[in-house]
C-alpha cells in the first residue's frame, strides 16, 4: 500500500515597490512512500495579492489640543489689564485709523475635546478709544455704535476647529442690536505659570466684517474724490488675550 504526506509550505520574498507589488509563492508538495522515495513536485507560482490580503494603514486619531504645546485644560478669565481689544478702519481711503475698547470681560474654557471648548467675551461700547475725544463721542453716538440703546458689544462661540496647525473660532458676534456669523482667525500663543502661583494662557485673534451689517452706516463722500467715502465698510476687529486659569472650577 502507498502512503503519500503532504507537507506545503510558502516563502514570501520581497522584490521591492510598495506592499501590494506581486510576492513570489514557493509551493512544495513532498510525496513519500513507506517503502521507497516518490519524485518531489515542486510548483513555483506568480500570484497577485487579492483585495483582503492587502496591507491597509490605520491613521492613528491624534486631538488637535495635544499639538499644542503644554496644554492645559479648563476655565479662563480674561485679564483686561493685560489684554487688549481693538479695531482699524480705513479713513480717507489713504490711511488707517486705530480704536480700542477699554472695559471688557470674558470667559474662555479650554478642553481637549475642542467641542467642548468656548469663548464668551462683553465689550462695554461707551468704553471706545481713538484717542481723540471728539471723534469717540461721535462713534458712541446714534451714527454709529448708539451705546446709549446698546450698551454691550458680545461674542459667543458656537464652533472651536481646528485646521493642522491652524485654530478657528466660529461665533455669533452682536453689535448695535444686530447679531451676525463671524470666525475668528486664532494663533494660541502658550500655556505658563505666572509669578503669583497662577497659571496664564495667550491667544491672539483676528477677524474683519462689514460694518453695514451691524446697522453701523454712517458714512460721506469725499468732495472731488470719485464714488470714494470717507470710511471704509471693512472693519478688522483684534483681540490679543491673556487670560488666567481659574483654579478649583471644573470643566463643563
Amino acid at each position: 500500500m502507498l502512503k503519500q504526506l503532504y507537507v506545503s509550505f510558502h516563502v514570501c520574498l520581497r522584490i521591492g515597490g510598495p506592499p501590494s507589488a506581486p510576492v513570489v509563492v514557493i509551493a512544495v508538495a513532498l510525496a513519500e512512500s513507506v517503502r521507497s522515495a516518490a519524485p518531489l513536485n515542486v510548483l513555483i507560482a506568480i500570484c497577485l495579492p487579492s483585495e483582503r490580503s492587502k496591507t491597509q494603514e490605520i491613521p492613528m486619531t491624534v486631538s488637535p489640543a495635544a499639538q499644542i504645546p503644554g496644554f492645559i485644560a479648563g476655565r479662563w478669565e480674561i485679564d483686561p489689564v493685560h489684554s487688549e481689544v481693538s479695531f482699524v478702519v480705513r479713513h480717507m481711503v489713504v490711511s488707517k485709523v486705530r480704536g480700542r475698547f477699554d472695559r471688557f470681560s470674558g470667559t474662555i474654557v479650554t478642553d481637549e475635546d475642542f467641542a467642548r471648548s468656548s469663548v464668551n467675551v462683553t465689550i462695554e461700547a461707551s468704553s471706545v478709544n481713538t484717542n481723540e475725544p471728539n471723534r469717540d463721542n461721535h462713534v458712541r453716538s446714534a451714527d454709529f455704535l448708539d451705546v446709549e440703546n446698546f450698551p454691550s458689544i458680545t461674542f459667543q462661540s458656537t464652533v472651536v476647529r481646528s485646521e493642522g496647525d491652524r485654530f478657528s473660532i466660529d461665533g455669533e458676534l452682536t453689535i448695535r442690536g444686530a447679531t451676525r456669523p463671524v470666525t475668528l482667525d486664532v494663533e494660541v500663543n502658550g500655556f505658563t505659570p505666572d509669578p503669583y502661583g497662577g497659571t496664564r494662557a495667550g491667544f491672539s485673534a483676528t477677524t474683519e466684517i462689514n460694518r453695514q451689517d451691524f446697522g453701523v452706516s454712517y458714512n460721506g463722500p469725499i468732495p472731488g474724490a470719485n464714488n470714494a467715502m470717507v470710511l471704509s465698510d471693512r472693519v478688522t476687529l483684534i483681540l490679543e488675550v491673556e487670560a488666567v486659569l481659574q483654579s478649583g472650577v471644573p470643566v463643563a
